[in-house]
Formats: C-alpha cells, sequence, structure tokens
C-alpha cells in the first residue's frame, strides 16, 4: 500500500459497505466522495482494482461519483457496457441546482 493507494482502497471499502452502515449520513457521503474526487489518481484505482477483488457494482459507484465532479478516469475497463448496476443516483446525496 502506498499513500495513493490507501484513499483508493478506504473509498473502495465504503462505497461497497455503503449500504450496510447505519445512520450514514449522506451529506458527509457526498462531501467525502468530493474530496476524494478532487484528489483521485486513475492509476492509483487502477492499481487496486487489478490486485483487489470489488463488486461491478462498487466500482460503477464510484465511476458514476467521478463522472459527476467531471473527473477523467478509466474505470469502464472494470465493467460491462451491457450491464446496468444497481447503484444509487447521484440525486440522492446531491440536490439538484435550483434556479
Amino acid at each position: 500500500m502506498t499513500q495513493d493507494t490507501i484513499p483508493v482502497i478506504e473509498t473502495m471499502e465504503i462505497l461497497q459497505n455503503y449500504k450496510f452502515i447505519e445512520d450514514v449520513k449522506k451529506s458527509a457521503l457526498a462531501a467525502y466522495m468530493r474530496e476524494f474526487a478532487m484528489r483521485y489518481s486513475d492509476a492509483a484505482a487502477v492499481f487496486v482494482l487489478k490486485n483487489r477483488k470489488y463488486k461491478k457494482s462498487t466500482i460503477a459507484f464510484l465511476e458514476r461519483f467521478l463522472n459527476y465532479f467531471g473527473v477523467e478516469n478509466t474505470l469502464h475497463q472494470f465493467l460491462s457496457a451491457l450491464s446496468s448496476y444497481a447503484i444509487p443516483g447521484m440525486e440522492e446525496f446531491y440536490e439538484p441546482a435550483r434556479a
């Protein structure tokens, strides 16, 4: 583990176990993911995903957060374009912009 891979592993564990975390504050998770996205390293994420096993839905969940923030990533290489993953929408975490 390195300084780059530790945040990726922590984030993957959080997202994989998201449904089982009691009293999860969605606003706190949203803030955490915003911070993670700002420091995201695709090379570190790819390294972690090639060396550890995570559910495809967890990878898709991370990809959705990163895409929401406009962060370039190559996580699609671990996902099937033909699959639809059961993951929460971003509207659960971020209120739509109000006019």
